[in-house]
C-alpha cells in the first residue's frame, strides 16, 4: 500500500510531500529516483534498500536520506513500513555533510519515538487540509533530530584500513561505478600517476581498481536480477554496460553463470521458501 499527500500548497519551506508505504515480499521493486530530496523514517518491520552502489539494510527506527536522482528501491522479504518525506531545495536546510548520495542511520529508542511523532502529525496534517498546519515547524524539528544524530555517523572515519588515496578512489568507484569511469579519470582527479594509483589499489584492496568497478557493477545487477522484473538488456544499462553482449560476458566471469540461468536459480529459491512456508 502507498498513499501519498501532496503539500506544496500548506509549506512555505518547500516540503512537496509526505507518504506511507507498506512493503513486503509480494512488493514489486521498481528501480527509481526522485528529482528532489528525501527522507525517510522506517516506522515498522525491517528490510533493505538497494542503491546504485550498496544494500542499506532497514529497520523499525532507521532514518535514510535520499539525495536528488539517486537510484534506489525498497525491498522486504517479511513486511516493512516507512514514511518519506519529499524536499525540494535542500540546501537552505541541510549541511555540507549530506553531499554524499545516500545517508543512513539508526535512532535510538527516544529518538524514534519523536521522530514517529513528527511524522505523523506531518501526516495528520496533510490530511485534514487545515488552514494554518504546522507542518514547517515540524520539518524543522526533524532536520534538528537528523544533525544530532548524524553528527555522530560523520565524525567516524571511512575507509580506515586504506591509505587517503585508495579511500577516496574506492569511494569514487562505489558512487559512480555505473559510469564511464576510466583509472585515467580517477588518478587524474587524485593528482597521482596512473600506474601509482593502480599500484597502491591493488596492494591495498588485493585486486585491480578496474576489477573492483567491475564486481561493484556485477554485484547490483545480481540485486537486480533477484529483485525486480527489468529485462536483461536495462539491467546492464543500469549498472553502467553499454553492451549487453560484454556485460553477459563479464557477468559469466564473475557468477560462472549467465545473468537469465542467475534469474532463473534465484526464481526457484524463492518458490522453494515460500512453498516450505
Amino acid at each position: 500500500m502507498h498513499k501519498r499527500i501532496l503539500l506544496t500548497n500548506f509549506s512555505k519551506k518547500d516540503v512537496l510531500y509526505i507518504s506511507s508505504t507498506d512493503i513486503d515480499a509480494d512488493f514489486k521493486a521498481s528501480y527509481h529516483s526522485h528529482p528532489n530530496l528525501e527522507i525517510l523514517l522506517i516506522t515498522k518491520g525491517s528490510g533493505k534498500i538497494f542503491t546504485t552502489h550498496k544494500q542499506i539494510p532497514i529497520k523499525e527506527g532507521s532514518v535514510v536520506i535520499i539525495n536528488s536522482n539517486s537510484n534506489h528501491y525498497e525491498f522486504s522479504n517479511t513486511s516493512c513500513s516507512f514514511y518519506a518525506i519529499g524536499i525540494d531545495n535542500s540546501n537552505a536546510y541541510l549541511k555540507e555533510t549530506f553531499r554524499k548520495k545516500i545517508i543512513y542511520f539508526d535512532l535510538d529508542k527516544d529518538e524514534f519515538s519523536k521522530m514517529n511523532k513528527l511524522y505523523n502529525l506531518i501526516f495528520d496534517e496533510g490530511q485534514s487540509n487545515i488552514e494554518d498546519p504546522i507542518i514547517d515547524n515540524c520539518l524543522d524539528a526533524i532536520l534538528t533530530v537528523i544533525r544530532r544524530n548524524s553528527e555522530i555517523i560523520f565524525k567516524h572515519k571511512i575507509n580506515d584500513n586504506f591509505s587517503p588515496i585508495v579511500a577516496t578512489a574506492k569511494d569514487i568507484i562505489d558512487n559512480y561505478y555505473f559510469s564511464n569511469l576510466t583509472l585515467e579519470d580517477i588518478a587524474s582527479r587524485l593528482s597521482i600517476s596512473v600506474s601509482r594509483l593502480a599500484h597502491m589499489f591493488k596492494k591495498e584492496v588485493g585486486m585491480t581498481l578496474i576489477d573492483y568497478k567491475l564486481l561493484s557493477q556485477i554485484t547490483e545487477s545480481y540485486n537486480l536480477l533477484e529483485l525486480t522484473d527489468m529485462p536483461i538488456i536495462s539491467i546492464a544499462s543500469a549498472v553502467g554496460f553499454n553492451n549487453s553482449a560484454y556485460f553477459t560476458k563479464v557477468f559469466k566471469r564473475w557468477a560462472a553463470m549467465t545473468p537469465k540461468r542467475y534469474r532463473e536459480i534465484k526464481k526457484k529459491q524463492a518458490q522453494s521458501k515460500k512453498e516450505k512456508k
